[in-house]
């Protein structure tokens, strides 16, 4: 698995409201990193776009854990509704 890739497709697929694809990325996502996968890459920065950085493994563990987290009640919600 390329977890960068998966992040990425994460990322769309929530922005464009498809939830089963979100929701799909994020949970093989989340598993990858289970079984003790490496996170992907995520670029961090201000609010006034001054200051960028690239987190340490930690930071970008913690971050995508909690995103994936978020994602997948959000879609669940969101499937729920269509039922």
């Amino acid at each position: 698995m390329d977890p960068n890739t998966a992040w990425d497709a994460m990322l769309m697929a929530y922005a464009a409201k498809q939830w089963s694809d979100a929701l799909h990325f994020a949970e093989a996502l989340k598993a990858w990193l289970d079984r003790g996968g490496f996170p992907p890459h995520p670029t961090i920065g201000s609010s006034t776009g001054s200051h960028t950085m690239q987190p340490d493994e930690q930071l970008s563990r913690a971050i995508v854990v909690a995103a994936c987290d978020h994602i997948c009640r959000h879609c669940l919600l969101e499937t729920s509704k269509l039922a």
